[in-house]
């Protein structure tokens, strides 16, 4: 979130290729929600579909709903003419497809477009594969997925808002299959060596090219890749003391904000920059403002939305939080919940 949040605001250094954090993100998302099916499938023998869309819909949709209807409200009086295409692309999760995914208040929602489409596609995915006892080809198709986005994305200069990003999703699968079903492969996977690419996850960000081609698809592959290194090394080493340091508390702590802080960091970044144009004011009050923005609507829409959801009887947390390692260290939001 903090890379993204320093790319929109211009901080130069890493920050200027922080986009990357949006592969990172979707990385630990695929980790995780296909984590969250895994625990279904080896607790109830199945894919619970309708309870898993459902606790779904009450985690994405109320925060942002609530977003677009105040960027409706500020658009519509500042904008001629009103960006209709967009606000329905953005709240039917199609913005990657429809709408114009480059600009705005609203066009960083193209991620949540390539979310729920995942969300949505990956349990049919598995439930299919259960019901015909295969569930072990998931690892070729998770190879599959990752050849067929690369491939597609040598002929398509658009591809960085659209489905053709879905391989790190498909990343975080394959790393939390093998950590479930096959602990062997993941340790062998998740040694000290993998350290290495997973911390230069954003070398292959400032080798990439404005235009499509071999180059430039490949980079995208690696970045996912080596995301997924990262991901795999932290998982396996989750006991180390590093962990319990200050500010990888408060990376965590912020972690939990994460989904509303996204939200909101987009226009609020917009204005800032517009408004103090490459200057310090823009860096430290984008920061303060994104993030003090984000807690307060997580509090005022995200977490009364939730607890409705538990009150409606849709699952509880205790089910969906065994689907993460077992660690105080392992990943932990909101938005997985």
């Amino acid at each position: 979130m903090l890379l993204v949040l320093g790319f929109h605001l211009n901080l130069p250094g890493l920050f200027r290729v922080g986009w990357v954090g949006v592969d990172l993100f979707f990385v630990l998302s695929g980790f995780l929600i296909s984590g969250l099916l895994f625990s279904d499938y080896q607790k109830y023998g199945e894919i619970r579909l309708k309870r898993f869309w459902v606790r779904r819909a009450f985690r994405i949709i109320p925060p942002l709903y609530a977003f677009l209807a105040v960027m409706a409200a500020f658009s519509f009086a500042l904008i001629r003419p009103f960006p209709w295409r967009n606000f329905a692309a953005s709240a039917s999760f199609s913005l990657d497809y429809l709408g114009n995914a480059t600009q705005g208040f609203i066009g960083h929602t193209w991620s949540l477009g390539i979310e729920e489409q995942f969300y949505l596609s990956l349990p049919l995915l598995l439930a299919g594969l259960i019901a015909l006892r295969r569930l072990h080809l998931l690892l070729p198709i998770a190879l599959l997925i990752g050849l067929a986005c690369f491939l597609f994305r040598l002929h398509d200069p658009h591809f960085q808002y659209a489905h053709l990003r879905i391989d790190a999703l498909f990343v975080g699968v394959l790393l939390r299959y093998l950590h479930d079903f096959k602990p062997d492969m993941f340790g062998k996977a998740s040694g000290h060596y993998v350290l290495v690419p997973g911390l230069l996850f954003f070398i292959p960000a400032f080798l990439l090219k404005p235009q499509a081609g071999f180059t430039h698809s490949l980079n995208y592959s690696l970045i996912a890749g080596c995301c997924g290194c990262l991901l795999a090394w932290s998982i396996a080493h989750d006991t180390y003391r590093f962990w319990n340091l200050l500010p990888l508390k408060l990376l965590a702590a912020l972690g939990f904000y994460s989904y509303s802080v996204y939200l909101w960091q987009q226009p609020i970044t917009l204005i800032i920059m517009e408004a103090f144009p490459h200057s310090i004011v823009a860096i430290a009050l984008g920061f303060a403002l994104a993030i003090s923005t984000g807690i307060a609507m997580a509090r005022l829409i995200e977490m009364p939305a939730l607890a409705m959801r538990e009150r409606l009887g849709a699952g509880n947390t205790d089910d969906d939080m065994r689907a993460t390692p077992a660690s105080p260290r392992a990943p932990q939001s909101p938005y997985f919940a």
